[in-house]
């Protein structure tokens, strides 16, 4: 058995030997190759059955250094940077082990209510379902990236299904809330391109301020499907809280264009090929918007190009506050039936929207969803809470009296002057328009009588659990079939004079522009409308718990009187997290009487989940906050 003064002198022996051949071999890899090949058939090792390792600082520990090459490690080392030479060499001053475990030496209760602080915390949180929420130590980890300590390189490393993309949704949910601030306070609305960004001597590409591409994020790895399970993960809809989904649906993050295949068609226009984006359906809606696209190859490549172009189509066509109202009309007539709803009248000159809009009453905001909406199909509402339902409800009303007031029996009156009457087929194309216009009228006067009003007592606060906006969207249908009989007769069986053919064709022509203009209504209500009501709905369910949690915790202090002081223990103890076996041992009583006392205090307390009993313990001051366990 060799003495450690031998093993000593071995290794050090060994350690000049290896110094020696492997010296000056940096920038020559066939001596590198050669001199481990020596080195190894020396000791009766084969080549391969070994992973090698080339490192300057041999002596260090900084030897765990997988998925990199050693000409990428060979070239890191030559950058001077604080950061990565903690990340290569290890951190040699200031390194602290944590641990969550309480009983551990490593746990470290001051460091982590240090990290912990409400200052440490993300500004936003991926809209996961909560039970998917981060655990103690993923929320470490999260602060300690976006927040703490000037932001210093860090490492998250763990085996498969361990919650490592669970934890970058919340970084990228911080990044994004970041770059939201960033655009609100910038100054021009379009980034522009400098020298620097110019090619081929004709343009230049936008340059972003730094405090917005600081916070991009770009995923990487020597492993595609790790990437792919990321980009791929983060827009997946079934990974949304369904509680969230319907008003992140609204926002609307380019959600038709996530879920659409984007086409390329080259078409010859003026001997020059150009290029045309096709949208096509997918047949599913995996995605609830554009958050994230694969790079890498360059099918991959010309996609992200292709979808940021349609990206880039989609809000060229937005219509902004600061836009003349005349260039809007300009641009679709089609507008003028949409002022009137909204009760503009023309005569506005010159004036911008918002100008237009304050002057009538309007809400500005509303008008442009509406307004965009309709002309452009862009679905995209910033922020749902700021629509003004008031306004809604007087488009949604204006537009019925507009339409049954006045258009229908309109069409009607050209249909009886553009027909012979005394023409069996005229009297029945009458008696169809008549079903038609009866069953338009039917639905309208529904949303009168119990919709509107509906919505009207959740405006003033008061519940309702008769009715729900989820019962009018699933009978909320276009009646439109009777119209499309009624065109296809008209055209296919219907012939007459060149005067009466004047007049039909006139007719038919009010008669498809009414039914856009009924598809565009329902559209509207069924995009906008309906779910800016799910979202009024859910903020009074939460008012009526925070009111229910209220009266909760202003209870007379009374009771306080009431309760006994072995129930006043045994509270604590629920607040504290302890099962009734657990209770048991801890006062020493039997599980029954635990029991029994639960259900004294239930009686008393009127408050029967151990949630409730634990805020009831923390507001009358039975507990430290500290000692809750959540």
């Amino acid at each position: 058995m060799p003495t450690e003064s031998e093993f000593r002198k071995f290794e050090e022996d060994l350690n000049d030997e290896l110094k020696q051949r492997f010296e000056n071999c940096e920038d020559n890899p066939e001596k590198f190759d050669k001199a481990v090949e020596t080195v190894l058939n020396k000791y009766g090792i084969e080549l391969k059955n070994c992973r090698v390792q080339f490192l300057n600082n041999i002596e260090t520990d900084a030897t765990n250094l997988h998925s990199f090459f050693v000409d990428d490690l060979t070239k890191a080392k030559r950058i001077d940077n604080k950061n990565l030479n903690d990340y290569l060499y290890g951190k040699t001053t200031g390194r602290k082990n944590l641990d969550s475990k309480k009983d551990s030496s490593w746990f470290n209760k001051t460091e982590f209510e240090k990290i912990l602080s409400p200052e440490n915390y993300p500004l936003g949180r991926f809209p996961s379902n909560t039970k998917f929420a981060l655990s103690f130590m993923q929320q470490v980890a999260v602060n300690l990236t976006i927040g703490f300590d000037n932001n210093q390189m860090r490492s998250v490393n763990g085996p498969p299904g361990t919650g490592k993309t669970t934890l970058l949704k919340d970084i990228f949910a911080q990044l994004i809330v970041e770059q939201a601030f960033d655009i609100c306070g910038l100054s021009e609305k379009y980034v522009k391109g400098s020298e620097l960004t110019r090619y081929f001597d004709k343009a230049s590409i936008g340059e972003l301020p730094e405090s917005i591409a600081k916070n991009n994020i770009v995923v990487a790895s020597s492993n595609n499907g790790a990437v792919q399970n990321i980009v791929n993960e983060l827009p997946l809809k079934e990974g949304i809280d369904e509680n969230i989904l319907p008003e992140l649906e609204a926002i609307d993050y380019f959600k038709e264009i996530a879920n659409k295949n984007v086409k390329e068609n080259w078409v010859k226009e003026d001997g020059k090929s150009k290029k045309e984006l096709i949208l096509e359906d997918t047949g599913e809606e995996k995605f609830w918007g554009s958050f994230s696209l694969e790079g890498g190859k360059s099918d991959n490549m010309t996609n992200i190009l292709n979808r940021i172009e349609c990206i880039i189509n989609c809000l060229e066509n937005e219509y902004e506050p600061d836009d003349k109202m005349i260039y809007l009309i300009k641009d679709n007539y089609d507008l003028l039936q949409s002022l009137g709803s909204f009760g503009i009248s023309l005569g506005f000159g010159d004036k911008t929207v918002r100008e237009v809009c304050d002057d009538q009453n309007v809400d500005t905001y509303t008008f442009l969803a509406v307004v965009n909406f309709t002309i452009n199909g862009y679905r995209g509402v910033d922020d749902v809470d700021r629509l003004s339902i008031p306004t809604l409800i007087q488009y949604l009303r204006a537009s019925h009296t507009y339409y049954l007031e006045y258009k229908l029996p309109f069409i009607r009156k050209e249909l009886m002057t553009a027909l012979d009457e005394t023409d069996n087929l005229a009297r029945l194309i009458l008696r169809l328009y008549d079903e038609y216009a009866h069953s338009i009228h039917n639905h309208m006067q529904y949303e009168e009588k119990n919709v509107f009003p509906y919505v009207d007592t959740l405006l003033k606060g008061e519940s309702n659990d008769t009715y729900d906006i989820e019962t009018y969207s699933k009978h909320h249908s276009q009646t439109d079939v009777k119209l499309s009989e009624l065109k296809s007769i008209i055209i296919k069986y219907l012939p007459s004079d060149a005067h009466h053919n004047n007049r039909l064709t006139a007719t038919l022509y009010d008669i498809y522009n009414c039914e856009a203009w009924l598809e565009q209504h329902a559209l509207v209500e069924e995009e906008i409308f309906i779910p800016v009501i799910r979202r009024l709905e859910q903020k009074s369910k939460q008012n009526d718990v925070s009111v229910k949690i209220s009266n909760m915790i202003t209870k007379s202090p009374a009771f306080n009187e009431v309760l006994s002081d072995r129930e006043k223990d045994v509270i604590v103890a629920v607040a504290q997290g302890m099962t009734n076996k657990e209770i048991a041992d801890h006062l020493c009583i039997s599980t029954n009487t635990v029991i029994t006392h639960r259900r004294n205090i239930a009686r008393k307390l009127q408050i029967h989940s151990p949630a409730g009993l634990t805020i009831y313990a923390i507001v009358n001051s039975l507990v430290d906050i500290s000692s809750v366990k959540l």
